[in-house]
């Protein structure tokens, strides 16, 4: 599938969402991931998403998390999923 916004859906696939993660600021790309337009694409489609920071040791949970919030904020997303036992909960970006 193409992301020129030509071919992506817009609307959300069923059972989609897409995790907003900080882990990539750790490796050479030293960026939020996915990148901001396309991140907006996702906003524009109604795709969900998580917020992650991968994170393989306890010194990285929760890495840079006011910059994953931001990213989430300025593609136009005011909430977030939780999942708890493969169940979603749909959570304001303030708590």
């Amino acid at each position: 599938m193409s992301f020129t916004g030509r071919s992506w859906p817009r609307r959300q696939p069923p059972g989609v969402a897409v995790e907003v993660s900080s882990s990539t600021l750790r490796q050479p790309a030293a960026e939020i991931t996915p990148a901001p337009a396309l991140l907006a694409m996702f906003r524009g489609a109604g795709v969900p998403i998580t917020l992650a920071s991968d994170a393989h040791v306890s010194d990285h949970a929760g890495y840079a998390h006011d910059q994953v919030v931001g990213a989430a904020r300025a593609a136009g997303y005011d909430s977030h999923l939780r999942f708890t036992a493969r169940h979603s909960t749909t959570t304001s970006l303030d708590g």
